[in-house]
């Protein structure tokens, strides 16, 4: 309403919080690697991220990828980000919502199907090296890498430059999976949520791990964020990161005074 705080918007009824993790060094240079789909959430916190997006066409999927490349290459981003998006399964189209300017906590999602160490590659466009001499993307792109990172010295120097708006988005490599671990929201409001930690039994195996905020003997105070671990999955297929990751979840990662969530990513999944 013209000259007044009200404004309307549109209801996005049946829609996906869609994502686009790039990396990008000071050179222009701009890579997507791949994308992630954090639909499910509990109050506007992510509690499953997955990737890479399977509810939409592959072709929408690389139309969001390279109009993420446009947006960092617009304003001469430097870094990892996250460019999202929501995405309406009603007509295919998607809205723009936010660059997130930093390295998200799911980026274990996109290392497993895109075989990259974005922790690492960061470092390397910090210490000014470009994006198509670092072994890891060179390989994403299927160029000729020599390796990784131990015998990098010897490779960067050979390695040829490749033009990133030219070459091709690489098929993802299997299917990534994340389950946030979290304070029980519904009992926060009838009794206080810290505790005390006496077990965390969260196994990690072949493809399945997990890290936690806390250990046997520690506890959660008052103050903490809600989120106090988070587990991860990776398979061929999607169906195959489910079957791993649910008997993880199954199995119980805490056990004490603090209710977790563990169950809604079970029951969910």
């Amino acid at each position: 309403v013209p000259g007044s705080p009200i404004f309307i918007m549109r209801l996005a009824s049946q829609s996906r919080h869609l994502e686009v993790q790039l990396l990008c060094d000071q050179y222009g240079n701009v890579a997507a690697l791949h994308s992630r789909d954090c639909s499910v959430q509990r109050r506007h916190q992510k509690i499953i991220e997955e990737g890479p997006v399977t509810v939409a066409p592959r072709e929408t999927v690389k139309e969001l990828e390279q109009a993420a490349r446009r947006l960092a290459k617009a304003v001469g981003y430097v870094g990892a980000a996250t460019v999202e998006y929501l995405y309406s399964m009603e007509t295919g189209e998607y809205y723009f919502l936010e660059l997130n300017p930093r390295l998200q906590v799911e980026h274990p999602v996109t290392e497993w199907i895109a075989e990259v160490n974005l922790p690492a590659a960061q470092v390397a466009v910090g210490m000014g090296i470009p994006l198509w001499q670092v072994p890891e993307i060179r390989r994403f792109y299927g160029m000729e890498h020599g390796g990784g990172y131990d015998i990098w010295r010897k490779t960067a120097a050979l390695a040829t430059p490749f033009n990133f708006d030219e070459v091709g988005s690489p098929w993802p490599k299997g299917h990534g999976l994340a389950g946030k671990i979290t304070i029980r929201i519904q009992d926060i409001e009838s009794k206080p949520y810290c505790g005390k930690i006496k077990e965390i039994s969260f196994k990690s195996k072949p493809n399945v791990w997990g890290y936690f905020s806390g250990k046997f003997g520690g506890g959660i105070h008052e103050f903490a964020d809600f989120q106090f671990g988070h587990g991860f999955a990776y398979g061929v297929a999607r169906s195959a990161a489910i079957t791993r990751m649910f008997p993880a979840f199954k199995e119980g990662p805490n056990r004490g005074g603090i209710h977790s969530n563990v169950d809604y990513p079970v029951d969910f999944l």
